[in-house]
Order: C-alpha cells, then structure tokens, then sequence
C-alpha cells in the first residue's frame, strides 16, 4: 500500500528537519536492525505517517463549542468546547 500524498509531504518535511538537527548522529545498530528487516520498518514507517497525516487534518474542521456556541478548530478530534472557562462553565450547569 501506498503513502498518502499529505503523509509523504510530512514525512519528508520531518526527515529534512531531522537530517539537519542530527547529521552528526548515527547509529550502526539500528542501521543493522532496519536492514535485516525491511518489510516491518516499511509497514511501520506507512502506518505512522498515514496516522501522523489524519491527525494533522482535523485542524480542517471547524467545530460549535458546547456552552458559548463559537465556532473553533479543535486540537483534537474528540474536542468539545472553546476554551477551558467554557469547560468548566458548562461542567457546573450540567
């Protein structure tokens, strides 16, 4: 299975930044280890980044906020209010 494009671009977003923080770094066990088993660092590297890519794309929703009814991007898919101050406002009327 293929990457996804989103996945690809941040996968090679994140491997660019990586290779200019650590260029001096390098591990020759772990170089070993990925090399005796290709095809479980291949289907783990696809998974990761198909999960790092949905996660990043639920910023693209906007959601109506609980107590106030605003509406924001959520951080997180599982968001339901604004702020904290909405949170606990509608946690002591209910």
């Amino acid at each position: 299975m293929e990457l996804s494009e989103k996945a690809k671009h941040k996968r090679l977003e994140y491997q660019r930044k990586w290779k200019a923080r650590n260029w001096d770094k390098t591990n020759e066990y772990h170089s070993n280890w990925r090399k005796r088993n290709r095809d479980k660092v291949r289907e783990y590297q696809r998974t990761y980044w198909e999960r790092k890519a949905m996660k990043d794309s639920v910023t693209d929703v906007s959601v109506t906020c609980l107590e106030c009814g605003d509406e924001f991007i959520p951080q997180r898919k599982t968001a339901k209010f604004c702020s904290p101050a909405c949170r606990v406002k509608y946690n002591r009327k209910h």
